[in-house]
Formats: C-alpha cells, sequence, structure tokens
C-alpha cells in the first residue's frame, strides 16, 4: 500500500463502497451523457450534495471521484501511482507506443526531455512574428459570416504550420488533422465503443491521409537533418551519443505532436475567450488600448499585456479544457484514507478549485480583473493544464498563441455575432461551446 498520501493523524481506512454514489436527475439523462452535456455542472452538483469524494458511473464502470487543493497536490505530486498507457490509450493505438501521452515513468521522462526543447519559451518568443503574420493572414481571408469554431482551429493549426514547422498545409489536409485530432480526444473517452470509433470510414480516410503526409516529411527531414525546421530539429537528437536511432513511426508521431499538440484545447480558448470578451465592452476597450501602446511587433513579454494575460488565465479558469480527468491506479495505493486497488478507476475533478468562492470570488462570473495587481492563490488552485509530471507539455506554446491572437484581432475587427452564445458548455475533443455551430462576421474596423 503506497503511503504517498497518509500519516499518523490518517482516518481509518476505506473503500469506494463507503461513499455515496451520484446518481443525477432527468435533467442529465443519466450519467454518461449529463457529463458531456454538462462535465463541469454535473461534478459540482455532486460536490454540493455529497463533497468533494464520491462515486459516479462512466461508460458503465464505476469511479471514484475526488477534487480540491488537496486532491490535485495528491493526484500531480504521485504521478507513477497512475497507468496512462490505459487512459491515453487512443493515442498510442492511432501513433504508435512511443507517444508522448501514453507513457509512464522514465520511458515518459526520457520522452518529455527529448520533446521539452521544442517548446522553450525564448524559442517560441522568437517566432511570435511569424505567428502573429500568419494570424494576420488568415483573419484578412474570413470573408462573410464564419463558423468560429472552425476559424480558431485554422488559425492555430497553421500559425504551428508556418511559423514553427515551416510548413504550407493545403486546405484539404488542414481539415484531415483537425478532424483526426478532435476524433482522436472524442475516442479516448468511449470506453469499450473505442475501437467502432475509429473503425468509420470518415476517420480511417482522414487519418489516412495525415500519416501519408506527415510520413513523408518524417523521411525527408530523417534523411536530411539540415532541411528540417528548427522546431523539429530540436527534438530529432538520432545519432547523439547514447541515443537510439528514432524509427520512422515514432518521428512521424512526434510531427504529429508538435503540429497538433493541444490544438483542440487551445482553440476552444481563443473561442470562448472571443465570446467573453466581444460581450463585454469595457473590458474590450481596455484590451484594445493595451494592445495599441504595445502592437505585436514590438511584443516581447507578457508583463507588456497585463490585461490580456488576466484574460487569458480567467478563460483558462472559467472554461478550462479539460476540467475532469480520467486516471487509472497502476498499484495499489491510498488518498486520505480511502483505499484505491490497482486497476481502478479515479475520476480527477481538477477544475473543482476553479469554482470555489473561498478561493476565487464570485466564481462563475467572467472577472479577468482578478488576475490583475496583487492578487495572489494557491499554487495548485490553477489546473487547466494539469500538473506534475504530466502537465501539458504544449502550454507554453498555448499561453504564447491565445494572447497573439487577440493582439492581432482585437484592433482589426468587431465581430458581430449572428445570435448571442448561451455560454453554456458541453464537452467535446475538449470543453466547448453547447452551440454546435457559431457563426459570425468578422468586421473590420476603420
Amino acid at each position: 500500500m503506497n503511503p504517498a498520501a497518509s500519516s499518523a493523524d490518517a482516518p481509518p481506512r476505506r473503500t469506494f463502497a463507503d461513499f455515496p454514489l451520484y446518481a443525477p436527475g432527468p435533467k442529465y439523462w443519466g450519467p454518461t451523457r449529463g457529463v458531456q452535456r454538462d462535465p463541469i455542472g454535473y461534478h459540482l452538483k455532486a460536490v454540493s450534495l455529497h463533497g468533494p469524494v464520491y462515486r459516479t458511473t462512466y461508460h458503465g464502470r464505476e469511479s471514484l471521484c475526488i477534487g480540491g487543493l488537496e486532491a490535485n497536490d495528491f493526484v500531480w505530486r504521485n504521478s507513477a501511482l497512475w497507468d496512462y498507457s490505459v487512459t491515453r490509450a487512443s493515442f498510442q493505438q492511432e501513433f504508435g507506443s512511443d507517444y508522448l501521452t501514453g507513457l509512464n515513468g522514465e520511458r515518459h521522462k526520457d520522452k518529455r526531455r527529448r520533446l521539452n526543447p521544442a517548446f522553450r519559451p525564448e524559442f517560441l518568443f522568437a517566432s511570435a512574428p511569424r505567428m502573429c503574420a500568419t494570424a494576420r493572414s488568415e483573419l484578412a481571408a474570413a470573408k462573410g459570416p464564419v463558423e468560429l469554431r472552425q476559424l480558431c482551429h485554422r488559425l492555430l493549426l497553421n500559425m504551428t504550420a508556418h511559423a514553427l514547422l515551416g510548413l504550407d498545409v493545403p486546405l484539404p489536409m488542414q481539415r484531415a488533422i483537425i478532424r483526426v485530432e478532435r476524433d482522436l480526444l472524442l475516442g479516448g473517452g468511449r470506453g469499450p465503443g473505442r475501437e467502432a470509433w475509429f473503425r468509420r470510414p470518415v476517420y480511417t480516410r482522414a487519418k489516412a491521409k495525415v500519416v501519408d503526409y506527415l510520413g513523408q516529411l518524417a523521411r525527408t527531414w530523417a534523411a536530411d537533418p539540415a532541411s528540417a525546421p528548427e522546431m523539429f530539429r530540436a527534438v530529432l537528437r538520432e545519432g547523439a551519443e547514447g541515443e537510439p536511432a528514432l524509427s520512422e513511426k515514432e518521428l512521424l508521431g512526434d510531427i504529429y505532436l508538435l503540429l497538433t499538440g493541444g490544438l483542440n484545447s487551445t482553440a476552444n480558448l481563443v473561442l470562448w475567450t472571443l465570446m467573453y470578451v466581444y460581450h463585454r465592452p469595457d473590458w474590450l476597450a481596455q484590451l484594445r488600448a493595451e494592445v495599441e501602446a504595445v502592437p505585436p511587433e514590438r511584443f516581447t513579454s507578457m508583463k507588456e499585456w497585463p490585461k490580456i494575460k488576466a484574460t487569458v488565465l480567467e478563460i483558462e479558469r472559467l472554461r478550462p479544457p479539460t476540467p475532469i480527468n480520467t486516471l487509472v491506479a497502476a498499484s495499489d495505493c491510498e488518498y486520505k484514507g480511502i483505499e484505491i486497488p490497482k486497476g481502478s478507476a479515479l475520476t480527477h475533478f481538477l477544475s473543482l478549485t476553479h469554482f470555489l468562492p473561498e478561493i476565487y470570488a464570485e466564481p462563475h462570473e467572467f472577472r479577468p480583473e482578478r488576475f490583475l495587481g496583487d492578487a495572489a492563490y494557491p499554487p495548485k488552485a490553477h489546473a487547466a493544464f494539469g500538473g506534475g509530471a504530466h502537465m501539458c507539455i504544449g502550454m507554453p506554446l498555448a499561453r504564447l498563441e491565445v494572447p497573439l491572437i487577440l493582439a492581432t484581432l482585437l484592433p482589426r475587427y468587431d465581430v458581430e455575432f449572428r445570435i448571442r452564445p448561451s455560454f453554456a458548455a458541453r464537452h467535446g475533443a475538449a470543453l466547448t461551446p453547447r452551440e454546435r455551430g457559431l457563426w459570425a462576421t468578422l468586421k473590420e474596423r476603420s
């Protein structure tokens, strides 16, 4: 029994059966549908009824749910307790056993150490002017009404492709990449239905196109590393002392991760930001003034855009891309005296802290001002990108791309929504607006 969360004063040991089963009413159409329809609301209701430890079922499997500061600390501090090859199996199934997100232990450490240089802040900030140029080009091409979710995906994919990997991805390939990434994330949470999900012709056709495209890049760049972009050379290290040669399949998976890592999550962060900012004119005016004082061309540090930074942090808090995380115990362990047997499922409500009024006043309100000045919050209260050894590797990129898109778009365009959004959320490939289509017109400002 792992003693990581126990102490001499620990309460008597308990099992999953000692905790209440959250059984939602007809509003949620059963546990699985309830989580998909309103993941944050579903679990906040459970916490209000039963406290931060309770049981629920998802895709027919019972799970113990935990949340709060202590839960975040326990999960992130003890990353060796969780088997990510089970909960991230879809990525390994589709892109090889060496794909980062499904690795455990030393294999995960070694892989992450090799990929980290591609996401170092100094490299990303040096690419900021190229990212802005790509964003300007994409926005200028958005004539007439546009579906904002699709626009945000294209913006981010092309910013990474053009500015960091030197790629001009054809539009049909952009659509295929976005489809594959979305379906990978959706398939990962389907439990027993995953195999059928990945056999759908619409997915297999898109994946075949993506694999062929990225495979050609992998072969070209591996054969002539000097021709590869700096972002890829930083992680290649083939032939380095003590490093085995990388297979073409592993290189293909690396390129896929560099190109799409966090694509859906970040696209939805941009989407939520546009919705909230353009429906609060007073804050929009302040952001525009901040960007006019320090335009993207002169931008060198987020310290120069404190209000944009506060906006991004508030959207991450209010609409975190992954509010709930599923874990599987790699060994017997315990949390606060609760026995967690090997192989059992644990649901980590990591974003519970985002909605606790004792941490964030008026937690359901969009108040970016809360992150200005000397405001200080517990270090494990902000959980948008996870934590510990498995924290999202693309966080530095996401926290640069979202501000750059805002700084490029806000001064130049008014976003006129066809209908006012509901601001309600559902579970998709990431936490996304309830509306299936969010149409708007980007009207150039004089």
